[in-house]
């Protein structure tokens, strides 16, 4: 059994978001990951994602986290907490690897793509997420 915790402060999470909102350097491509200049202006493009989004979270996550910095501080610190869980940390493989998802009655779960799932190695993970005003803090047992 391996497990792995780890607390994020919102408000970084907030400010990480926020460089990349519209008007930014950052601020080059949709929620959907395609760049500005090759987007509609309807739909799920109108939705910008900064980098870090892009980098850290799947297209299913932002769509879920939908500009709330709790939940992307939240789902961050589910991928940290699998990760130190994996026993590596993210190396050999990126944020994006490692999914939060919800099963039919919303508790979170997680999904492992790539080598972060050979690394996982046909084990059970489980996840546990909870916040309060300033910090998000995620809790991950893999047996």
């Amino acid at each position: 059994m391996n497990i792995g915790v780890d607390v994020v402060d919102i408000e970084r999470i907030k400010g990480l978001i926020e460089r990349g909102a519209v008007g930014s350097a950052g601020a080059e491509f949709s929620a959907s990951g395609k760049p500005l200049s090759e987007c509609s202006l309807h739909g799920s493009d109108l939705a910008i994602a900064s980098r870090f989004e892009l980098s850290v979270f799947t297209e299913r996550e932002r769509g879920w986290i939908a500009g709330n910095p709790k939940r992307a501080a939240g789902c961050f610190a589910a991928k940290e907490a699998a990760a130190k869980a994996l026993g590596t940390g993210i190396r050999g493989f990126s944020f994006v690897d490692i999914e939060v998802g919800h099963n039919d009655f919303g508790a979170p779960e997680l999904f492992f793509y790539g080598e972060a799932a050979r690394l996982l190695n046909f084990r059970t993970a489980s996840l546990s997420i909870s916040h309060s005003e300033l910090v998000a803090v995620a809790f991950v047992v893999i047996s």
